[in-house]
């Protein structure tokens, strides 16, 4: 294997704790190697796990350890008609030119019940704003929050915007990986905005707007409410 994969094959156990009970049937949007939907089966077994993933050599490994895999770009390149219970988007919307229309996409994927769980890395860390506001640097990097290949870049309240101007109803966002660094003992004081500054991602739940059949569409496409993050 080379280290190329390392980077987006963890299990990521942080997230189980949003990964509703429900889901029997999941689709991991860049999956990568398949080792969060791989983990995923061994701790619930009646799951089925599909992925789709663009990276040709990535997609063959997945294709062994999830139950289906396919070689391709979200949402092109689906396959018609099949329905989940869960869509995972785990660190992949901030790589993306049109995150908007991937979550009204997704949407349209989800059973009745469905929901979408997110894995966004946090930009107003203090590892990206300390270097801004200290140095006037905004370095990207190989990985982290400032990837080079990131092209979205999102805070707790972008995220929001996000989902909400994509058709979603937010149901939960909390931080996950927090990372202290040298500030730690003094943001820990500091309460909600401190905790900002310290979250290394959010995780967002979210779950399609029931809209009166009739109804017009309100989503602005990202227009009007776009992270500003």
């Amino acid at each position: 294997m080379t280290e190329r994969y390392a980077y987006g094959d963890s299990e990521r156990v942080e997230l189980d704790q949003f990964i509703p009970a429900s889901a029997k049937k999941v689709l991991d949007v860049g999956c990568w190697q398949g080792g969060f939907g791989a983990a995923l089966k061994r701790r619930r077994p009646e799951c089925v796990v599909w992925g789709i993933e663009s990276d040709r050599e990535s997609a063959a490994v997945a294709a062994t350890r999830l139950d289906r895999v396919i070689n391709g770009c979200f949402p092109e390149e689906m396959v018609a008609d099949e329905h989940f219970d869960l869509v995972v988007f785990l660190d992949v919307l901030e790589h993306l030119v049109d995150p908007w229309n991937a979550l009204r996409q997704a949407s349209s994927l989800l059973r009745p019940g469905g929901v979408v769980v997110a894995s966004i890395p946090n930009v107003r860390h203090v590892s990206v704003t300390f270097p801004l506001l200290a140095r006037g640097l905004w370095e990207y990097k190989d990985e982290g929050h400032l990837d080079r290949t990131h092209l979205r870049f999102f805070t707790r309240r972008s995220m929001e915007i996000l989902f909400r101007s994509s058709g979603y109803e937010v149901e939960r966002i909390e931080a996950i990986n927090l990372r202290d660094g040298k500030t730690g003992a003094i943001l820990r004081l500091g309460g909600r905005l401190a905790e900002e500054f310290r979250a290394g991602q959010y995780a967002v739940v979210a779950r399609p707007k029931l809209r009166p059949t009739g109804s017009s569409d309100d989503r602005n496409d990202g227009q009007t409410e776009q992270p500003v993050g």
